[in-house]
């Protein structure tokens, strides 16, 4: 939802923000599955 917001106000058909956003979502979740899989495993 951020994403296509910020390519509709700030972009001019692209869809790099959603793009962006996106990459930004999985890259946090793997952070935080990594982080608790190395807290289970201690």
């Amino acid at each position: 939802m951020l994403g296509k917001w910020l390519d509709r106000t700030y972009n001019d058909g692209d869809k790099l923000y959603i793009i962006f956003c996106t990459l930004f979502g999985v890259a946090a979740s793997l952070f935080i599955v990594v982080k608790q899989l190395n807290r289970i495993h201690k």
